[in-house]
């Protein structure tokens, strides 16, 4: 599970502000999304939105990061902000990790301007990363001796 929480200091897109929300997705290698793509609400008029929403994931084999778009809306479209990129290791890794991240431009247009800094917190249910089966059964066992 992934929680968008917060970003602050995002570009401004619309005269000294922007109207973000959030595109979250498994991605591949190239950064296209596999399956679905969840998006946040949008907040209006801000730099540093608040939005506390918690999206769940599939991390299969074809995941190569899952991707948090940056996105400012827009009447017709939407503009790139930033994105972060978080690879299924990070989190699985760890039950369970929450921080700041700098958002980075888009895998497939470098050039695109990101700034600013998204806070997210990650969930992972499955089986941790460097543990098996006998690790976690042989300390639940204690010795008599």
């Amino acid at each position: 599970k992934v929680t968008v929480c917060q970003a602050r200091g995002l570009l401004a897109k619309d005269g000294d502000t922007s109207d973000p929300f959030c595109e979250v997705s498994a991605a591949d290698s190239k950064g296209k999304a596999i399956g679905k793509v969840f998006k946040t609400e949008v907040v209006d008029k801000t730099l540093t939105p608040d939005w506390n929403e918690t999206f769940t994931i599939a991390v299969d084999a074809q995941c190569a990061h899952v991707s948090i778009e940056v996105r400012d809306k827009d009447r017709f479209k939407s503009q790139f902000l930033g994105e972060l990129r978080l690879s299924p290791a990070q989190f699985a890794n760890k039950r369970s990790a929450e921080g700041w991240h700098a958002l980075v431009p888009r895998m497939d247009k470098p050039d695109k301007v990101a700034q600013g800094e998204i806070r997210v917190k990650t969930v992972f249910d499955g089986p941790l990363l460097g543990a098996s089966d006998d690790d976690e059964s042989a300390a639940a066992h204690t010795s008599d001796d």
